[in-house]
């Protein structure tokens, strides 16, 4: 009975395991060597998927740390990005507003020089208008000033005898009319200080003009000889050499005794070198230094006569 229990059991076993298990077991049921190597193995892939899910459940928290670190550099640099761009465009910003104030200040420059210059040119229009009214007034002064004294001789001589020596007076007049009147020296001061002015002004045309006239209409001024000094300036920065010599000539020539024969002889002189005439520099240095040996440019004409060959 116990064969026939023992097989039965068998018969159940192999019914519960199957056919491939039943290889495994022995006749009284129980695993035989091979079942118990697959019962090892069946365990060890066991334990091994258990240590493969803890492995990647921690490869996963190992990358979430990751991503998390990963997000933080991002963010950092988004945000150094974010900040670089801002100083960037603050900086653009300021360079802008720089730009616009250099650009206002220049443009508020440029409408001054425009003021100025239309302010100069109205001086200067004035200034010509002033000139050519004085000019005009000082012209009607002298010929209602001779008006005047030819009807004073008039009358003398109509209250007079009327003799042959009445007769002959009154032909030697008509024949030798009056000198007209000299100008009147308080006008002409204020016209060469009105052109000095103009000269401090850098207005040199209408300077030179004004001291031309000037030298015309009052020939014996006592500012006449430094007329001829500035226009002889004028024409030498012109370029104008020859025609600068010639005003500077003019002074010694008709005021021998002004205070103005040293400047000009040594101007002339320098002129003269410029234009590579040595004999005309030494024959006016030459009179400079004899003339007027004390005189401060004497020692400078002495000094320069060396550069003549």
């Amino acid at each position: 009975m116990a064969n026939a229990r023992s097989g039965r059991q068998g018969l159940g076993a192999r019914r519960r395991l199957g056919s491939g298990a039943w290889d495994r077991l022995d006749a009284r049921g129980r695993l035989g060597p091979w079942g118990r190597q697959a019962v090892q193995a069946a365990l060890l892939l066991f334990a091994g998927a258990c240590a493969t899910g803890q492995d990647v459940a921690d490869v996963r928290a190992e990358l979430r740390v990751l991503a998390a670190r990963q997000d933080s550099a991002f963010r950092a640099l988004t945000a150094a990005v974010v900040r670089g761009d801002q100083r960037a465009m603050d900086s653009l910003a300021a360079l802008t507003g720089e730009i616009f104030a250099f650009r206002g200040d220049v443009n508020g420059r440029l409408v001054a020089i425009r003021e100025q210059q239309l302010r100069m040119g109205e001086l200067a229009g004035q200034s010509q208008r002033s000139l050519e009214s004085l000019r005009q007034d000082v012209s009607a002064q002298r010929r209602e000033m001779a008006r005047q004294q030819a009807a004073r001789e008039a009358a003398e001589a109509e209250a007079g005898d009327e003799t042959g020596d009445s007769v002959a007076a009154d032909v030697q007049a008509d024949a030798e009319p009056e000198a007209p009147p000299a100008p009147d020296p308080e006008i002409g001061r204020q016209n060469y200080e009105a052109l000095v002015q103009h000269l401090d002004r850098g207005n040199f045309v209408i300077a030179k003009q004004g001291f031309a006239g000037f030298v015309e209409e009052f020939p014996n001024h006592e500012f006449t000889p430094v007329a001829y000094l500035h226009l002889g300036e004028l024409s030498a920065q012109d370029d104008l050499l020859d025609e600068a010599v010639a005003y500077y000539l003019r002074i010694p020539e008709l005021f021998p005794a002004s205070d103005a024969v040293p400047n000009a002889l040594y101007r002339a002189g320098a002129l003269f070198l410029e234009m590579d005439d040595c004999g005309q520099t030494r024959e006016h240095w030459g009179r400079l230094a004899d003339s007027y040996a004390e005189h401060r440019l004497a020692d400078r004409a002495r000094e320069r006569l060396q550069e003549c060959p």
